[in-house]
């Protein structure tokens, strides 16, 4: 394998150097990790300490051996982890001690003073696959909805300089069906239009159609208040009755306001609510999935698209992560928390 931004080749990984600030999805990485998944290789960044990562690069170094290698003052360490790290010969890797078990490295465990607040929304819709249908209209009602304006790029890597234009994305997934296409969606940054926020999103063909599965982050600086319950169950009501809702699950993580992420701890983000549209409760049934206990259950979508919402908790509290957990079961579905950077 040769690439002109991968600077170590092994039989395991790639690694990419960086010496910037702040590291973006770029259409030189992109390319790297599409060639790494062709040779079977993980794709590993190495930063400074002082270095951030965009939200998409973030999503895409894991699972190992893709990693974000920092370059700490006492070491290499995993920027997502905290494992303290050394190169094999092959890839970095986590230490282990004599019981297998890991280190973490003291430059994780400082938390940067003056977070704010990451919400963070998966989202997913299936549409038909229809020659009118066209793709984004979830994504841009939700990002309407939080941020006051739609996206105002997107492009398949970073930056993402092409205005925002649901028709073209629809045109280019189309052209490359039936292979999925992965975009980069980012909104205004604060002061301008809407506020930081930045995502990707999925197309793909699944059984009965064309699904959209995006994953959102919008920043909050220090103080500022994340949307409320009630909002956040009226925009699940929206995007049920209108958009082919599949589910939407939100959470509430710390964060720096401009939607980067941090090699230091900074907690796992916690669960806020979550919907469950009509396809994913053919499984469970709408009388069971609103008896869910420890969680306030609402009915949306109305008749068309009947569906609901659960209350779960204020992303902070860890009677929220619990709630989930018992939720999860009540619903029959393995309960995963994450995603926070």
């Amino acid at each position: 394998m040769t690439h002109p931004t991968v600077d170590v080749v092994t039989d395991r990984v790639a690694v990419v150097v960086q010496e910037r600030q702040v590291v973006p999805f770029t259409s030189w990485i992109a390319d790297a990790l599409r060639v790494c998944g062709a040779t079977g290789r993980g794709l590993q960044v190495v930063t400074p300490p002082d270095a951030r990562l965009t939200w998409p690069l973030r999503l895409v170094l894991s699972p190992p051996p893709s990693r974000w290698v920092v370059r700490g003052p006492d070491g290499y360490y995993d920027g997502l982890t905290g494992a303290v790290l050394a190169w094999d010969g092959g890839a970095f890797d986590a230490v282990r001690d004599g019981t297998g078990a890991g280190t973490l490295a003291p430059s994780f465990t400082r938390t940067p003073p003056s977070l704010g607040a990451h919400l963070i929304l998966t989202l997913r819709v299936c549409q038909p696959p229809a020659p009118n249908t066209e793709l984004g209209g979830a994504v841009e009602h939700l990002w309407r909805s939080l941020t006051g304006a739609p996206p105002s790029g997107w492009g398949t890597a970073e930056p993402a300089a092409q205005p925002w234009n649901p028709g073209g994305l629809t045109e280019m997934c189309r052209d490359r069906a039936p292979e999925p296409t992965w975009a980069v969606l980012v909104g205004g940054p604060a002061g301008e239009t809407g506020r930081p926020s930045i995502g990707t999103l999925l197309v793909s063909r699944v059984q009965g159609g064309v699904e959209e599965a995006a994953h959102i982050v919008i920043g909050y600086r220090p103080g500022e208040e994340v949307p409320s319950p009630g909002l956040l169950r009226g925009l699940a009501d929206d995007l049920a009755r209108g958009f082919s809702l599949t589910s939407l699950f939100v959470q509430r993580g710390a964060g720096p306001a401009d939607v980067t992420a941090l090699p230091h701890w900074v907690g796992v983000p916690g669960p806020v609510g979550m919907a469950v549209g009509p396809g994913g409760l053919q499984a469970t049934g709408l009388d069971r999935a609103l008896s869910a206990p420890m969680v306030t259950a609402h009915r949306i979508g109305g008749d068309h698209a009947p569906s609901v919402w659960f209350d779960i908790g204020d992303g902070v509290s860890p009677e929220g992560f619990s709630n989930f957990e018992r939720l999860m079961a009540h619903l029959g579905v393995p309960a995963q928390v994450g995603g926070s950077g």
